[in-house]
């Protein structure tokens, strides 16, 4: 049996209980008795039933001589190849950095303690809990034990001990660990590790991997296979669908589709991967525009352009495939809608 049947699913929550059950409706003759069973599930889930409906499951077929495709084929070769990427950083200007964070984080305060008085009553439904008050006072009594910072710092940030003795006495926020010790730890540790993160964001270089490149074959034999509702018919890639993660994605595709200077575009699958320092990253869309001249382009969809909206492993993630795609000369931008796609001059 395909996959181009309609798929049912029906799921079921009960205390203690969990499953789901998936039929086709297209089912061999033998397994007709089953329709009575989903139909008898139905009713006994009643109100425990989260969710049934129909979906249907398909597979992204490939077009007709697609390895043949020139503008495709001219594509691949600028985008297949494999690279490794190494960080540059000056130790001066992580310390000179760090240290004015952690002087600008906030304010170190006193550990407080909370006690809460409640009182406790057995029914069917098990103990029942009732705050009767809620007292919080300063622990000023309470004596301060300085732990071993280096220790601790040099051990979640894998820098040296002179370079972090330079940070925390170039912060001027050296005597807040005394106030309270926990709290000034996670603080300068959030701080050093911020400006770290970024510092090797803007200093990563990516080199290419001598032959080392992604099979084009791949596209063939890890055939994308997703529901119907997350997929958009389109007539200019390689394939008759294309899957999509967002509306943003979708109507992304959809404009691409209409567009008349767009000759081919590609969503780049799941194995197109990148290594960067926050985690490998899948690259969105490649894509042939026809302006005075072919031009292959890489582009990263997302809601907004304006990169203080992203967070901040999605903007690593934005400057690596830059750095990424510069190394094998390829354009790659970061963009929020098809219409900022647009030829230059």
């Amino acid at each position: 049996m395909g996959l181009d049947g309609t798929l049912y699913y029906l799921e079921v929550n009960g205390f203690g209980r969990h499953a789901k059950f998936y039929w086709w409706s297209e089912a061999p003759e033998a397994w007709k008795p089953l329709e009575e069973i989903t139909a008898l599930l139905l009713t006994l889930a009643g109100p425990t039933c989260s969710g049934y409906g129909i979906r249907r499951l398909v597979a992204a077929c490939a077009c007709r001589c697609w390895q043949l495709n020139a503008d495709f084929k001219a594509l691949w070769e600028r985008i297949k190849h494999h690279t490794r990427y190494a960080i540059a950083y000056d130790s001066a200007t992580l310390i000179e950095k760090a240290a004015q964070a952690i002087h600008d984080m906030p304010a170190v305060t006193t550990p407080r303690i909370i006690s809460e008085r409640a009182s406790l009553s057995f029914d069917e439904n098990g103990i029942q809990n009732d705050i009767q008050s809620v007292r919080e006072h300063a622990s000023s009594d309470v004596p301060v034990s300085v732990p071993d910072i280096l220790g601790y710092l040099q051990h979640e940030t894998e820098l040296t001990r002179h370079t972090l003795v330079d940070i925390l006495t170039q912060s001027g926020r050296l005597h807040d660990v005394l106030i309270n010790p926990q709290q000034f730890l996670d603080e300068a540790l959030k701080a050093i590790r911020g400006m770290l993160q970024q510092l090797m964001v803007d200093g990563v270089k990516y080199e290419r991997i001598g032959d080392a490149e992604y099979e084009m074959q791949l596209f063939e034999s890890r055939e994308l296979e997703a529901y119907l509702s997350n997929l958009v018919k389109i007539d200019k890639s390689i394939t008759d669908h294309i899957g999509f993660d967002s509306g943003v994605e979708r109507n992304f595709a959809e404009k691409l589709d209409r567009m008349d200077n767009v000759k081919l575009f590609v969503k780049l699958p799941g194995w197109f991967r990148i290594a960067t320092q926050v985690g490998s990253y899948n690259l969105d869309w490649a894509i042939v525009l026809e302006c005075d001249e072919k031009l292959y382009l890489v582009r990263e969809t997302r809601g907004a352009t304006d990169t203080a909206q992203l967070r901040w492993s999605e903007l690593a993630r934005i400057k690596c495939g830059k750095a990424h795609f510069d190394e094998l000369g390829v354009n790659y931008k970061h963009i929020s809608a098809a219409d900022d796609l647009r030829c230059p001059g």
